[in-house]
């Protein structure tokens, strides 16, 4: 019987993969916007990069559903969550309006708060990731 703390826990981590799966299936329909989005923010090889972002996405996305135990799993939760923020930042550090292309051309966002305020949310379900682990053994 599922406890209501390892269903909240369960839930979290069903919304957050499918986030992740959602925007890479997004970036990958159309990369143009993503590679818009990078051009923008000045990052070197922005081509390659766009090919990373939603593999990475993908992956984690699929981590979180079937292996969530897998040390690797938080990890890229966190390092996606940085990267995002990190891009928030620094759009509004370089004071220039890029269009966000977290979830392809669906998203007409802006880059900048929005991301470094998902920033904690982000650590929030790597930690869950971790203490889904741990919970294992002892209480989290």
């Amino acid at each position: 019987m599922m406890t209501a703390y390892a269903t909240l826990h369960t839930a979290v981590r069903i919304v957050a993969a499918a986030l992740l799966i959602y925007a890479a299936a997004q970036k990958l329909a159309a990369p143009r916007s993503l590679r818009a989005t990078l051009v923008a923010l000045r990052i070197p090889r922005p081509v390659l990069v766009a090919a990373g972002i939603p593999v990475i996405e993908l992956v984690a996305g699929f981590s979180l559903l079937s292996v969530p135990r897998f040390a690797t799993t938080p990890v890229l939760v966190a390092v996606l969550g940085l990267s995002f923020a990190g891009a928030g930042a620094l759009a509004l550090s370089r004071g220039t309006k890029v269009k966000c292309a977290c979830f392809g051309q669906a998203d007409g966002g802006v880059l900048g708060l929005r991301q470094i305020a998902m920033l904690p949310l982000w650590g929030g379900v790597a930690a869950l990731a971790v203490c889904w682990s741990i919970s294992t053994r002892h209480s989290c």
